[in-house]
């Protein structure tokens, strides 16, 4: 049987979740086998490194944490203390069972022109929320930061 579709990235997120040390060379290797998988462009593929992932001086690639004032200027911000942990990788990806005013909110935002991405807190973890079905959302869980590291 061959690899999973998502070995490439998946393998890409562990490097950086552990932060391993990368080449940004290393990072375009790995996203063009994902791109190759998806079948993105050479752009949508630089844009998704871009968003992703920060790169230092050395070419080195670390994670992208959100500050404390990117919460509210790059963000939409929901507080939902029923919010469920249903499962967690290793990367951070998550999936949250959520009640019906998240979802409403999740669902009046996404209409919106120049919607922002939501975050959602429930006291003890902010997660950045994504695809939702079923009464459960596919999440991120992130780290909020002082400042931006270096």
């Amino acid at each position: 049987m061959g690899k999973k579709r998502s070995e490439p990235i998946d393998a890409l997120t562990k490097i950086v979740t552990e932060r391993q040390p990368i080449t940004l060379r290393g990072v375009r290797q790995y996203a063009a086998c994902y791109v190759g998988m998806k079948g993105w462009t050479r752009e949508e593929m630089y844009e998704f490194i871009r968003d992703n992932f920060n790169v230092d001086g050395e070419n080195k690639v670390t994670l992208r944490d959100i500050t404390k004032a990117q919460l509210t200027s790059d963000y939409s911000n929901i507080t939902d203390n029923s919010a469920q942990l249903q499962s967690i990788s290793m990367t951070g990806d998550a999936v949250l069972k959520v009640g019906a005013e998240t979802i409403s909110y999740l669902v009046t935002n996404l209409s919106q022109s120049g919607a922002k991405p939501v975050l959602l807190s429930n006291a003890s973890n902010y997660y950045t929320l994504g695809d939702y079905a079923d009464g459960k959302v596919n999440a991120e869980l992130v780290r909020i930061v002082e400042v931006q590291s270096d």
